[in-house]
């Protein structure tokens, strides 16, 4: 099997930090301390946004860096779909259960629901979806260009996306959607397989690329607070765009070095090394659960309440038994879903693929005969 592209403890790593990342992000903004925290702990917020906005960005890198096994893009969908399914319907009825069912339906409640990929709280895996079914394009690019063309696309994506998303704010930009749309992803698509297929930091020690991108997120950090001393005093309005975004300068920087410092390395152990690799295959149902809309504003405001801790010397350890209580139960409530549905789960992805499959070659062949007839033709 070729290493580079064979699943490796290090890849698995990544995305466990990645989905801690997603859990101390959403817990300082969605949990409002990022804006309406005092003193200390309004800078300890933003300290955590700057260290975990790269978490995204590392999600999508991952998926580039193995862009030559995503070629099954219907199948992959339909899996994401159906798990999506189960936590968007199961939260709902969990959560009528508690409230009661006339107290939580209703049609639009229901309507999200069946249909997840249409809200914007579960936006990273409606842009993952259509990033998969845009793989196969875009694996084509990715062969087709040598070395010295992927890199000039490399520096037109810095200088296109990056540099305009580090200065200025998301409507003054070529991606209006700030780094949650496809655009975005499918740079980064590029380049986590420019990092594939080059290896261009491969000389670099691991031990430098996590200092970068521990400079590069102290830099974020630092621009935020100079950036916010700027918005209290007038001179700036629209100033979170400036910094802040997936697009960011900083925050492709700090992705990128954490990839390197941490893909290739290597847990000797095998037993903890499966332990990694299991925990890994379950993360994204971290994010499912507590990123759904019922579940989200119910977790903030009645478990944790962390309203009550703007103020509170006790925050750190209230943000970190948050992160911990969150990410074991999204890996425990996934594990109960594959072992429930797994099967049936990818029983109806193969039927899918079959039936997509078969319209797929209906359509190629229509379009086989249309060519021929118009050659014919002339």
């Amino acid at each position: 099997m070729n290493k580079k592209n064979e699943r490796r403890t290090g890849i698995e790593i990544l995305r466990i930090i990645a989905m801690l990342m997603i859990v101390a992000l959403h817990y300082v903004n969605l949990g409002g301390v990022s804006t309406k925290g005092l003193g200390f702990n309004l800078y300890f917020a933003r300290f955590i946004q700057a260290i975990t906005y790269s978490c995204v960005d590392i999600f999508v890198l991952i998926t580039g860096f193995f862009w030559n096994k995503n070629t099954r893009p219907i199948t992959k969908a339909a899996k994401l779909w159906m798990q999506t399914l189960f936590y968007s319907v199961g939260c709902l009825l969990v959560v009528s259960l508690i409230n009661g069912f006339s107290a939580t339906l209703s049609v639009k409640r229901m309507a999200y629901a069946f249909f997840p990929f249409t809200t914007h709280h579960y936006w990273f895996v409606a842009v993952y979806a259509l990033l998969l079914f845009a793989a196969p394009v875009l694996n084509v690019v990715v062969e087709k260009f040598d070395f010295v063309a992927h890199t000039f696309l490399i520096g037109f994506i810095g200088l296109s996306f990056v540099l305009p998303g580090t200065v200025l704010p998301a409507r003054f930009t070529f991606d209006a959607a700030d780094g949650y749309g496809i655009l975005w992803f499918c740079c980064l698509y590029f380049i986590g397989a420019y990092l594939q297929k080059y290896e261009p930091l491969r000389k670099v020690p691991k031990a430098v690329c996590f200092i970068v991108a521990g400079v590069m997120s102290f830099l974020l950090f630092l621009s935020g607070v100079v950036i916010q001393l700027f918005h209290n005093r007038g001179i700036i309005s629209d100033w979170w765009g400036l910094c802040y975004g997936y697009l960011s300068f900083p925050v492709v920087v700090s992705a990128v070095f954490l990839f390197e410092g941490l893909k290739d390395f290597d847990i000797k152990n095998s037993k903890l090394a499966n332990v990694t690799k299991w925990v890994s295959s379950r993360s994204l149902g971290v994010y499912l659960l507590h990123s759904n809309v019922i579940i989200g504003s119910f977790l903030y405001r009645n478990i944790f309440k962390t309203k009550s801790f703007y103020d509170s010397p006790y925050m750190i350890f209230h943000f970190m038994f948050f992160v911990v209580s969150v990410f074991v139960s999204g890996i425990a409530v996934e594990e109960v879903r594959i072992l429930l549905f797994g099967k049936l789960n990818d029983r109806i992805a193969a039927v899918i693929k079959k039936k997509t499959d078969a319209l797929i070659e209906k359509i190629k062949a229509v379009l086989v005969a249309v060519q021929a007839k118009s050659a014919a033709g002339e």
